[in-house]
Parts: C-alpha cells; sequence; structure tokens
C-alpha cells in the first residue's frame, strides 16, 4: 500500500514539475525549455542516506526514463543544460540536512557524469536545498487523512521561517511527528533532475526590403542651402531603371525702394533671387546592388538674378551613387556635364512708386537697359546631393 501511495505521489508530481517547468523561461535563464517526454524525473533517497540506489521506491523507473532519453539520436546537440535540485526530510537538525541534500545532489551527478561521460560537466548547475518546503506543502495537500494534519497545515500557513516552522513540526505529538517521518518525509528526501535542451535559434530580422520598384520623392539639399526650394519624383518600373522629374523655384527679392533724382519718383530697385527649372531624366542603374548610376537629362528654366534676367535650356549626362541610408532612405549624390544655353539676356531698371504699404506697385515696368549675346555653356550642367524616399 505504501508503494502504491508513493507511485501516485510520484506521478503527480512529475506532472506538475513538467507543467511548471515548461512555462515563463526569462531571456536571463537563456530560455532554455524541458525535454519533453522524460525531461524531468525526480529520484528519492532513505532517511540519513546519499547514496542513489536503484531499488529504492521508482528510481529504476527514473534511470530507464534516462537512459531512453539519454540514447535518443541528436540528444547531446541538442542538451543546453541539467538542473539538479535536492532537498532533505523536514527533521532533524540543519546541519546534517544541509549535509545530506548536498551529498544527494552530489551522488546523482556523479551517477549522471559515470552513466553517459558524453554530458560535458559544465552544462550541470546543483541547487542543494536544506528543505524545501514548498514541496512538502504539496505533500501534506495530497495526503487527504493523516493524524495531525490540522496542526500540520496551520504551521506550513502561517508563513513561519524555517528554523521556527521545523522545531514546531519536531514539537508535535508522537504520533503525529511519527507519521510523518516514515510516510510523508521520504516524499521530500529526493534529487530533482531537469533536462534542459538549447532554445530554438531567434528568428532572422525581416529582410530588408530590396525591392527598389516603386515611386520615390526627391528634394536636392544643395538646392535648399541656395534658398531654393526643391521637389522632384522618380519612378523606378525595375530595379535598373529610373524616370525623374526635379525641379525647384525661387522668388526672393531683397531689393529696396529708391527716389529717381529726376522724376522724384520712388522706384524699386532690384536685388532679385528669382530663378526656376525643371529637368527629367533618364537613370540606369548599374551592378549588383543598383547604386552607381549613368544618364541623360534635359533642363529648361529661367532666371532673374541682380537685373539680370532670361532664359536657358540644355542638358548632358550624368552620373552618380545612391548610398542606402535607412529602409526607404536614400542619398543620391550625382553631377551633369553637358550644355546651356542662355538666351533673351537683359538688364533693366524698374520704373514706378511704392504704395502706401511700401511695396512696389504692379504697374511698376521694367526698362530694358542692355540686350546681352546669347551665351553657350560647355561643363558641369548640375550637382546633387538629394534625399530620395521610397512612398511605395
Amino acid at each position: 500500500m505504501k508503494h502504491i501511495q508513493m507511485k501516485t505521489f510520484r506521478t503527480v508530481a512529475l506532472l506538475l514539475s513538467m507543467t511548471l517547468f515548461s512555462k515563463g523561461y526569462s531571456q536571463d535563464e537563456a530560455a532554455l525549455v524541458p525535454f519533453q517526454p522524460g525531461g524531468v524525473q525526480i529520484f528519492f533517497y532513505e532517511t540519513m542516506k546519499t547514496d542513489l540506489k536503484r531499488a529504492y521506491l521508482d528510481n529504476a523507473e527514473a534511470m530507464d526514463a534516462f537512459t531512453t532519453l539519454f540514447n535518443t539520436p541528436g540528444f547531446y546537440d541538442q542538451l543546453g543544460g541539467i538542473e539538479v535540485t535536492s532537498a532533505s526530510s523536514p527533521s532533524g537538525r540543519r546541519a546534517t540536512n544541509e549535509r545530506l541534500s548536498e551529498g544527494r545532489a552530489q551522488a546523482l551527478v556523479d551517477y549522471l557524469l559515470q552513466t553517459y561521460p558524453q554530458v560535458n560537466p559544465a552544462l550541470i548547475s546543483k541547487d542543494a536545498k536544506v528543505v524545501d518546503i514548498d514541496e512538502f506543502k504539496s505533500v501534506v495537500e495530497t495526503e487527504l487523512e493523516f493524524p495531525g494534519r490540522a496542526s500540520v497545515q496551520a504551521l506550513l500557513n502561517n508563513n513561519l521561517d524555517e528554523n521556527t516552522l521545523l522545531t514546531r513540526l519536531a514539537g508535535l505529538p508522537p504520533n503525529v511527528v511519527e507519521y510523518l517521518r516514515l510516510n510523508l518525509y521520504p516524499k521530500v528526501q529526493y534529487a530533482r533532475v531537469r533536462i534542459l535542451k538549447k532554445p530554438d535559434p531567434p528568428a532572422p530580422p525581416p529582410p530588408p526590403d530590396n525591392d527598389l520598384r516603386g515611386l520615390y520623392l526627391r528634394t536636392n539639399t544643395l538646392e535648399l542651402l541656395a534658398l531654393t526650394p526643391s521637389l522632384g519624383v522618380e519612378y523606378r518600373p525595375t530595379d535598373n531603371l529610373g524616370i525623374l522629374l526635379n525641379g525647384a523655384w525661387a522668388g526672393w527679392d531683397f531689393g529696396k525702394n529708391k527716389v529717381n533724382e529726376e522724376t522724384g519718383l520712388s522706384v524699386w530697385d532690384s536685388n532679385a533671387w528669382k530663378w526656376w527649372h525643371l529637368s527629367p531624366q533618364v537613370r540606369y542603374y548599374l551592378g549588383s546592388t543598383y547604386q552607381l548610376y549613368v544618364g541623360g537629362e534635359f533642363t529648361i528654366g529661367e532666371f532673374n538674378f541682380k537685373k539680370t534676367q532670361g532664359k536657358f535650356l540644355g542638358g548632358g549626362v550624368v552620373a552618380g551613387y545612391q548610398f542606402k541610408l535607412a529602409d526607404k532612405l536614400f542619398l543620391d549624390c550625382g553631377l551633369g556635364l553637358g550644355a546651356l544655353s542662355f538666351n533673351t539676356i537683359e538688364e533693366y531698371l524698374t520704373d514706378g512708386y511704392v504704395d502706401e504699404n511700401g511695396q512696389p506697385s504692379s504697374s511698376g515696368t521694367h526698362l530694358r537697359v542692355e540686350r546681352k549675346k546669347d551665351r553657350l555653356w560647355f561643363g558641369p550642367t548640375n550637382a546633387f546631393v538629394t534625399l530620395s524616399y521610397k512612398l511605395f
């Protein structure tokens, strides 16, 4: 009958241990999880003994389970650790129980290393408890009837420190102490082994968005530094091909009012910084990373700088390199070489007046001072350090 009770307890304890030990590991504990099934086994020891006996209670069953587990193909490749936890009974002197608990843990470690020499000793950790109060509480709860059960439960529920609890248990009536010694204390004279497997490798990060096809929004930081708002778009139907339209516009005038000495009229002395351009471009990206590119560009625009205005158009070749700053953000550095034709160039004065608010009147007219010859420029036609963001 006693053996049947122990076997029932062992089954319940194993199921409870495997359930508890398979949940909630933190990264600090390396997230090791028990091998299932057979990854948790409990070994029992005789009172006041530290040697591990196969024939004692169900130790043979636990040893056979480990034999099956350790001989599983690929077991040692997955082995991440072996935790050995031992405890003594809540009776006797603390120094004696401490020695018994440490001896039982070491006996089990020696058994594992002798029986399975492939085990790396560095993977084994020991935790020798003097008394496992929580385990003893579980044993009392599963033992529904025994002499003094109410008194024992009352002591366990009073949250007493370990020394006080052991003293109170030893002071119970002799028949209760004897029953605990013979029937319940052997159930907490144990060593529990938990075989841990290596955690699964972390999932790889999601691959970066290497599909360069899509629509991009662009702005040239060099034009922004020149007080010229810049905006452009690029459509890439393939990784290699880019079709762009870049544009910029500035409409500043830093002039001031000036009195015409001959007419006495107040006129606006222009100091303009006004210009715009549109620049369609086609480029071809080279290599396996599609960062280096070459292409062609056409440019058209008008300018009005410090009383000189005109139009320009031209084009040429462009080349550059695109750096990837983030998943969808790029830095595009390039240079254009070709020809620009400047025409309808003239210098002018502004005749007119200012209104009561000090603003130049829209009725003021530009008076041409000089019509200049058209010019043709060969050389750099464009430079850009452009931020490009992939919209979709």
